[in-house]
């Protein structure tokens, strides 16, 4: 890759960039804020000078500098005991003192609480006091030490820590910090040596252990001075250390190891305690890892994507029982890790794990702990990183990247093979400045576990981990079913952050090969070398919506004519990939022969992502690909043509603007050949196909096309704007090429004041016919994607009615020459229809009458809707999410709250009884209710299997019996198709 290049996409994927991420490694406020003790070691080595200065003034600089800039959250403060002389044999000194004086006194081993629990807030200034008070002397009990952190943690008596501070203390017991099941609680240990002196509390630990299965390298027989260190460490992050309340209270501990220290067991401890190990003796260094702690410690594990799923092997009218999700977890620094789980999706529409047992907690919306996922060797519950598709990688898998080009590659060539012996992949693409980091990086990349990730000591083993695909949903393709069902061969894909593709048997969860466009290289030195201290919050890379092309052209409902073999004449699979904030490119791949993937082109973007300079070039607009390619079938001078639609994409010079912005990206509507890749129409505001003077805002939403007349050609699609317009364009079946291709024309603009209350369109529109066919009812919601958690706007969901169905309209402004506004449109907020009195509903039927549609405004402060809606038989379905102004009265990972409404999508009026309130009048309560969603909600998903109805699912939370409680039309099960 050029230099000049190298770095635009440096700076593509370096940028700090307002998104939804914010909402990952934010606290909760109130009782929620995490619990962090810090347990400061004040053995005697730390008199030590390190350079021309004490090692305890060292740390204890770093640890003021750390609590002075610490938000939200309660701290503790912990240091070990030192030894009183006055109890020792002074003649034997080698021999320690109280240990082997005949007066056994416990508080010489372990450590105190010098610091109770406290907002940093209030407490900031006495927690400072208390660290420039510690003095170094003795020895290292840092097991004692975490057992009586534990002990303090669960309420117990002290057992060492006799000396800890009264704050710290209720009675004889200690007062345990954790006062609300939402709280997250962390150890983060400094130490600057091995254990000394620290076998007491192993007897224990071993009790705590006993009949537990550890992980490999663990044991319930451990022993030594710190020698159940560890094991301590893993039992604290995975068990209830407080089953008197609700849900599970666990400690994640985190370990800094400096001044030389070995750093063995304390890479062990934090490994196994669901933390982190860092490295520094400096003040600036340790600082920035007590920050780095702090902000995993805030990071939660999550879920984004909705359930993918495919149609049953024996019945195509059917779900398969088989349902996947990408989970990820957030970070600090760039590079987040993610995985990819199965579960089952039982007849009951309940998802269940492999196990047989319920695979979600009610109480929290997530993966029980309980639960172990298909593919998984044990229980992995809701640890993203443990089980899943993950557990099964392995460095023989094939990895692939394009180093020679872009068009029709041969990726299974060596010439492409991701490898360090790949003389094609230069330390340019990589980032890399030596010969030796070059190899590095690329046995990373390919899967060896180079720095030991796994902790077995062992670098040359395969590395079990992924980059996080928090935007992404996977695509599920049947290549092959015989008649019976017996046998099925799935490939689940999907794409990450870390810049790959990721193509996994349905079956066993193995990898059958990856792809990491050459563009993205650069990412993999981010992820591998993944650390908050390089400046960058979260680096992006594949993180767009993925489109799959199916073409069965024997309509047997699979790909190959046998298992692994050959394919059916005609029968292709086709993967349209974007990649989000991770760039503005487009990438074709034929993935029809797994073994022998081919990337058949690429489309590239706005090259600075930020000025283009040359809006009549083909792709000169196109920014971020947020736009989901859609396929379709159009009429293309005289014949029928495959066809990509997609968006202009998001212009990131609009980040953090409150106000709507115009846009020179991003303003555009594309068509290109779905084979080729070729440009065949473009509609903007000026220098293409078709110009509309209105296209003055980028387009990230995915287009909504409808083939209107059902011959298999598109006849008009649809698409909203960030300026808070809808556009519809209208194909002319006649045309003779891209100048006649299409009409279209703004339609409704619905912004509100653009400098004051700006209300703008980030989803895809969802189009059903109403009453009698006689118009389309039009669905979007309006809010700020790259800031969900602003309250500056008041948004909407939107329903507008347009009557033209069977022909393009005359003219597109539908309102005397106007687009619709918010005048034209019944405001249906009220919900006077069904619980105003006799006068109130009737003016209220008569305001609906003549207008053009309604809206619903979202009552909440910052109330957004951040997801496609979906219309089921007559039922609009549509989630929002509003950012917590106070602390919940539930466990939430994010600030803030997800709704699912469901409404009548003809006048915004409730049709189920959604917030369970007795009585048969429904009322406005009736049309929402509160999904516990561990994340921003993904789109509403219909799930059907067996004879027990339709359900709506979000994401992991699926409501029961939904649409039995109206009558409605029989069950469409032809929408899983899409998916298959």
């Amino acid at each position: 890759m050029p230099l000049k290049i190298l770095a635009l996409f440096l700076s593509l994927t370096l940028s700090a960039q307002a998104d939804d991420t914010e909402l990952f490694v934010k606290t909760l406020p109130g009782i929620n804020r995490p619990n962090v003790l810090l347990l400061i070691d004040t053995s005697g080595s730390m008199v030590v000078d390190y350079g021309n200065r004490p090692r305890m003034d060292i740390v204890k600089d770093a640890v003021e500098d750390f609590l002075i800039d610490a938000e939200n959250v309660n701290v503790s403060l912990m240091s070990f005991n030192s030894w009183s002389w006055q109890n020792c044999i002074l003649n034997l000194p080698l021999l320690g003192c109280v240990k082997y004086s005949p007066i056994i006194n416990w508080s010489s081993y372990g450590g105190n609480i010098d610091f109770a629990a406290e907002d940093i807030t209030t407490g900031r200034q006495g927690a400072i006091n208390t660290v420039n008070g510690f003095s170094p002397g003795g020895f290292t009990p840092l097991s004692e030490s975490l057992y009586e952190a534990y002990r303090y943690f669960s309420g117990q008596l002290p057992r060492f820590g006799t000396g800890s501070v009264s704050a710290s203390k209720n009675g004889f017991y200690y007062k345990s910090p954790i006062v609300s099941q939402c709280q997250k609680n962390s150890v983060v240990i400094f130490s600057d040596g091995d254990p000394q002196d620290d076998a007491d509390a192993n007897s224990h630990i071993q009790s705590e252990i006993r009949g537990k299965s550890l992980p490999r390298g663990l044991s319930s027989r451990c022993g030594g001075h710190g020698g159940c260190l560890d094991e301590l460490a893993w039992f604290l992050s995975n068990h209830d250390i407080r089953p008197d309340l609700p849900g599970d209270q666990t400690i994640s501990t985190y370990t800094i190891g400096g001044f030389g220290v070995n750093r063995n067991l304390l890479v062990s401890t934090a490994y196994h305690g669901d933390g982190r190990y860092y490295e520094s003796s400096s003040v600036a260094g340790l600082t920035r890892a007590l920050s780095d702690a702090l902000l995993r410690v805030n990071a939660e594990d999550s879920t984004f994507a909705a359930p993918a799923t495919s149609v049953s092997a024996v019945n195509a009218l059917e779900t398969a029982e088989d349902v996947y999700y990408v989970v990820f977890k957030p970070s600090s620094g760039p590079g987040w890790i993610g995985n990819l789980k199965r579960y089952r999706l039982g007849r009951d529409n309940k998802l269940y794990d492999a196990n047989g047992s319920p695979a979600i907690d009610p109480a929290t919306g997530f993966f029980a702990s309980t639960a172990k996922s298909f593919w998984s060797s044990s229980v992995d519950g809701k640890k993203v990183e443990l089980g899943g598709m993950a557990e099964k990688l392995s460095q023989s898998r094939p990895v692939f990247t394009n180093p020679n080009g872009d068009t029709n590659v041969n990726l299974s060539s060596f010439a492409n093979r991701l490898h360090e012996t790949n003389g094609n992949i230069t330390g340019a693409m990589l980032g890399a400045a030596t010969i030796g980091e070059i190899s590095t990086i690329l046995r990373w990349g390919r899967g060896v576990d180079v720095d030991d990730q796994d902790n077995d000591g062992s670098i040359s083993d395969d590395r079990t981990s992924i980059g996080d695909p928090i935007h992404t949903q996977p695509q599920v393709v049947t290549y092959y079913k015989n008649k019976s069902g017996s046998k099925v061969d799935k490939t689940v894909f999907f794409t990450t952050n870390d810049g790959f593709l990721h193509a996994v048997n349905a079956d066993n969860g193995t990898t059958e090969f990856s792809f990491i466009p050459q563009d993205l290289l650069v990412n993999l030195k981010l992820y591998w070398n993944d650390s908050s201290n390089s400046g960058v919050q979260k680096a992006y890379g594949m993180d767009g919506p993925m489109t799959a092309w199916v073409h069965d052209a024997d309509g047997d409902g699979d790909v190959l004519s046998s298992n692994n073999g050959s394919a059916d004449s005609g029968d292709h699979v086709y993967l349209y990939l974007t990649m989000r904030r991770g760039g503005n490119n487009i990438y074709a791949l034929d993935v029809t022969n797994r073994s022998q993937p081919i990337l058949k082109w690429v489309i590239r973007g706005d090259i600075d992502n930020d000025h283009y300079t040359d809006p009549t070039g083909d792709f000169g607009r196109l920014g971020q690909t947020w736009s989901a390619p859609k396929l379709a079938q159009v009429n293309w001078n005289g014949s029928l043509r495959h066809v990509l639609l997609f968006g202009g994409g998001y212009d990131v010079a609009i980040d953090g603007h409150k106000t709507i912005q115009n846009s020179n990206i991003g303003n555009a509507v594309f068509m290109v050949d779905a084979l080729s890749g070729q440009m065949l129409w473009r509609a903007s505001n000026n220098n293409s196909n078709l110009n509309i003077a209105d296209m003055q805002y980028s387009i990230p939403a995915s287009l909504t096309p409808l083939d209107m007349d059902r011959d298999g050609a598109v006849d008009v699609f649809f698409v909203g704007d960030t300026g808070g317009q809808i556009f519809r364009f209208d194909i002319n079946q006649s045309n003779t090429g891209a100048g006649n291709f299409a009409t279209g024309g703004v339609i409704a603009k619905l912004a509100g004041n653009t400098t004051t209350d700006a209300r703008r369109f980030f989803e895809p529109v969802a189009v059903a016919l109403g009453k009698e066919n006689r118009y389309l009812n039009i669905a979007i919601g309006s809010g700020y994607r790259p800031g969900p958690l602003s309250t500056d706007v008041n948004d909407r969901m939107y329903v507008i009615q347009d009557p033209h169905v069977a022909n393009a309209p005359s003219s597109y402004g539908y309102a005397a020459g106007q687009p619709y506004t918010e005048a034209n449109l019944y405001n249906a907020t009220d919900n006077l229809l069904q619980q105003g009195n006799s006068a109130q509903r009737s003016a209220a039927l008569s305001s609906l009458t003549n207008a053009n549609g309604w809206y619903m405004k979202l009552e909440e402060s910052g109330e957004k809707v951040l997801s496609k809606a979906v219309i089921y038989n007559g039922v609009l379905l549509f989630n929002s999410f509003a950012p917590l102004t106070s602390a919940p009265a539930v466990c939430l990972p994010v600030p803030g709250v997800n709704h699912l409404y469901a409404v009548n999508i003809e006048n915004g009026a409730a049709v189920f009884n959604l917030d369970g309130s007795g009585g048969s009048a429904l009322d406005k309560a009736d049309r929402r209710v509160f999904l516990n969603h561990p994340s921003l909600a993904p789109s509403p998903t219909i799930i059907s299997r067996g004879s027990d109805g339709a359900k709506v699912c979000v994401g992991t939370n699926c409501l029961q019996n939904t649409f039995d409680q109206v009558d409605t039309p029989p069950v469409i099960r032809r929408f899983w198709r899409e998916n298959r």
